[in-house]
């Protein structure tokens, strides 16, 4: 039963943050677009493209360690 809830809350964690994970993209490309939109280069060192890029590599990264958790706990 313990285990069950677990890995409940495991894929739950996941799938929020996928969402957040789309979201972060969404939110760039957006960006991105009304950069270009107005002839603008889009530029890694603009400070919100980058905060946007570290947004995305940190819900990648969290998705990836809950997914990695999950199959472990799976395995055991």
């Amino acid at each position: 039963g313990d285990e069950m809830a677990r890995q409940g809350r495991i894929r739950m964690d996941e799938l929020q943050t996928e969402r957040r994970l789309r979201s972060a993209h969404e939110a760039l490309g957006e960006k991105c677009h009304e950069m270009l939109a107005r002839g603008e280069a889009v530029n890694a060192d603009h400070p919100v493209v980058s905060q946007l890029c570290q947004r995305v590599r940190y819900y990648q990264d969290e998705l990836t360690r809950l997914r990695s958790e999950r199959v472990a706990h799976a395995e055991a």
